[in-house]
This record gives structure tokens, sequence and C-alpha cells, in this order.
């Protein structure tokens, strides 16, 4: 079982500040003649209520300043396989070059040029290849099926 430790817990000193909504009594008229008041005994329950609910809110609230945590923990979990989908795209311009330096530099003869769909097949070979127990599903999208 986990514990809980806390980041402040110097607020558990204001925890009697709980006791405050019990304190205050000064909501009483002065009658001259008690015996003018009816007995509600409705109006008795919801001021308890209304009291211990004041109460539970300070409470919580202390609790919540106290900034309650649980410390790291490390748990390992293995599974055997995951579900790819690989969207490949069949466009023209993935015959294009895949890096081609800029136009503002001399050209070099060592360049090799290699195309988008040369590269993307190189390295989703390897990923593949990467991952004996994952299943992997292509979805190929078509020029005319792109909705921009």
């Amino acid at each position: 079982m986990t514990e809980f430790n806390w980041a402040h817990p110097v607020f558990f000193y204001f925890l009697p500040l709980a006791l405050l909504p019990w304190l205050f009594l000064n909501t009483t008229k002065t009658v001259v003649w008690q015996g003018f008041i009816p007995r509600d005994s409705l109006s008795l329950i919801l001021s308890w209520l209304s009291k211990l609910s004041a109460s539970v809110a300070i409470i919580f609230l202390l609790l919540a300043l106290a900034n309650p945590y649980i410390p790291e923990q490390v748990v390992e979990r293995t599974r055997q396989g995951a579900e790819f989908v690989i969207l490949l795209d069949r466009s023209r311009s993935m015959d294009d070059q895949f890096a081609r330096p800029p136009w503002n530099t001399l050209r070099r003869d060592t360049v090799i040029s290699r195309s988008k769909r040369e590269v993307s097949r190189d390295y989703l070979a390897e990923f593949v290849k990467r991952r004996p127990d994952d299943r992997f599903g292509y979805v190929f999208l078509a020029p005319n099926q792109l909705k921009y």
C-alpha cells in the first residue's frame, strides 16, 4: 500500500480553525419573551448541517494546502505487441529528391540523391524489423483523396 507524504505539513496546525463555525452564536435575535418563538426543528437541523459543511470545507481546504502526494514509484509494465496504422502517401511528390541542397549553394557531386519514397521505405523497413511482435496496418492515400 502506498503512503501519502505532505509537502507543507505546517498547515495541520491550522486545523483548529474548523471549529470557527461552531463558535459564532450571534445569529440569534433578541426577543422580549421566548414564548413567542415557535420551536423549529428543521431550522435547527439546517443550522447544524451548515456548520458541519463549513467545518468539513475548512478541513479539506487545509488538507489541500498541505499538498498531499505519493512519492515516485517505478512500475514496469511489459506487453506483447502493439498495433500500428501507417498512412502512406502515393502522390507524385514522393518521387522528388529527399534532401536537396539549398539553391544558393554550390553543387557538390558527392551528394547522394534519393527520393522521398526510398528514404521512407528504408526507415519504415527498419522500424518494422525492430518490432517483430507488433501488428502493422497500412493505408494508402491517393492524391485525389487529400482534402485540405
